[in-house]
């Protein structure tokens, strides 16, 4: 794992920025899902964020449920959930802690870091209570990132496994991994 952001062969501002796709492998209790989003990676001193919006649920029943939690409004089910609002992601990675963040209809913060256990929170409309975070595996591998003549050691897989507590309950071990195409990265710069 790179313990630091590192920039060469030209001005470091002006390759802070990079747009990706993002692959998310989430398993939860040994239930797998996955999804690919666009996502958004900058560079910031000796951290690294990747910003993206947490994909809709896709399944029937789950677009059913996103359209109930709407307040009243008129359309069909796929509009309302088009509408819904939209829950940003941002993951802080840095040499010794990486962090978790949600905003939306859900905000929640959940930090990592091996073999420890950290605080965090989960809250919405309807609840508020205190997580923990204890984190069993994390991996990170880097790739060498050209663009405008400055080469960035970026993520290219991010992956990490936990249990998340609730008060002193255990409710669950989850897992996630992050696969970031680097592929074709300037076709999708903005």
């Amino acid at each position: 794992m790179a313990d630091k952001v590192h920039l060469s062969n030209g001005n470091p501002a002006a390759a802070n920025k990079y747009r990706t796709h993002l692959t998310i492998k989430s398993v939860q209790n040994k239930e797998q899902v996955e999804h690919t989003v666009d996502a958004d990676v900058y560079c910031k001193g000796n951290h690294i964020y990747i910003r993206y919006e947490e994909p809709i649920l896709a399944a029937k029943e789950d677009r059913s449920q996103a359209v109930k939690r709407r307040s009243s409004s008129a359309g069909t089910a796929d509009e309302q959930v088009q509408a819904a609002p939209v829950t940003n992601v941002m993951l802080k990675l840095s040499a010794d802690e990486w962090k978790l963040t949600r905003r939306g209809d859900v905000e929640s913060e959940m930090s990592f870091a091996p073999n420890m256990r950290l605080n965090g929170y989960y809250r919405s409309a309807a609840l508020r209570f205190p997580l923990v975070t204890d984190t069993k595996q994390w991996t990170r591998r880097d790739r060498a990132i050209e663009k405008n003549g400055v080469i960035a050691h970026l993520p290219e897989y991010v992956a990490w496994a936990y249990d998340l507590y609730i008060e002193e309950d255990c409710v669950g071990q989850f897992a996630l991994a992050l696969t970031l195409d680097w592929s074709s990265t300037s076709e999708r710069e903005q």
